[in-house]
């Protein structure tokens, strides 16, 4: 999500995301210094996924368990077995901690990947850029 805040009011962008009903309430960014949510002017949604055939997208948390399961049902299959994510934008943090921490190993990234994260401390400790080390 983008906000853009200015002399003629502010503009939130929401870009393609879920959001669990908890998570509004702790982003700073939409709130003013008092606790009270800011008055947004002007709103752009992504209405990509409304259709009636796309209604029922699974949670973060569903599709992270699902993931979850099935990575971990291909590396018991064989030692041999590797796993791609093609996560190169942001969106895909909760992903990368949670197959870090499911198998206690870091996740092997592109080095433009390491630097996107290098600021976010609990993303950038799950991951690296030296492929020996996964």
């Amino acid at each position: 999500m983008y906000l853009f805040e200015g002399r003629n009011g502010t503009v939130l962008f929401t870009g393609d995301f879920r959001l669990d009903s908890t998570d509004l309430q702790q982003m700073a960014a939409l709130h003013s210094s008092d606790g009270s949510p800011k008055l947004i002017k002007n709103l752009y949604l992504d209405t990509a996924f409304c259709h009636p055939k796309l209604m029922t997208i699974p949670s973060r948390e569903k599709s992270q368990e699902t993931a979850l399961a099935l990575i971990d049902r291909w590396l018991s299959e064989s030692p041999h077995h590797l796993v791609h994510l093609n996560c190169s934008t942001y969106g895909y943090e909760h992903i990368l901690m949670a197959v870090s921490k499911q198998f206690k190993t870091k996740i092997h990234v592109h080095p433009w990947t390491e630097r996107q994260y290098q600021d976010l401390p609990s993303v950038s400790e799950c991951i690296t850029t030296d492929h020996r080390s996964t």
